[in-house]
């Protein structure tokens, strides 16, 4: 879902505990520092590691730095689902307020959810 969680990597030489660092990036590269990752556990064997993901949306990419060499793969956030909305008619002349249910809707970061009606778009965080 788009609340994050924990997620365990497996594969082989993540390094010893304290030696290597977890960060999201977007597709493009860029650092997404609203998105926080950090190691919850390491086993001995350098094989397995606990990473807890914060909120997020898209996709976005889990990087693994051991000393420089880094290794990547990419989260998928569960896209939004609108269950219902309500009302359900209005009238032509606009002004009429929507009330959207569903779930990972976006993290509350200003700009992650937009919403589109015939000609009028809103934007989180923008001003009405």
């Amino acid at each position: 879902d788009t609340q994050g969680g924990e997620v365990v990597l497996t594969g082989s030489n993540f390094g010893r505990e304290g030696f290597s660092e977890v960060y999201v990036t977007s597709v493009d590269g860029e650092l997404m520092p609203s998105m926080e990752a950090d190691i919850v556990h390491q086993n001995g064997a350098h094989t397995k590691m606990t990473v807890a993901i914060g909120a997020g949306y898209g996709t976005q990419v889990l990087n693994l730095n051991v000393s420089g060499r880094v290794a990547t793969i990419h989260l998928d956030f569960e896209a939004p689902v609108i269950h219902s909305f309500t009302p359900n008619t209005a009238g032509t002349e606009g002004g009429t307020n929507l009330t959207l249910t569903g779930k990972n809707f976006a993290t509350g970061d200003p700009g992650t959810f937009a919403l589109r009606v015939g000609d009028y778009e809103y934007v989180e965080g923008d001003p009405a």
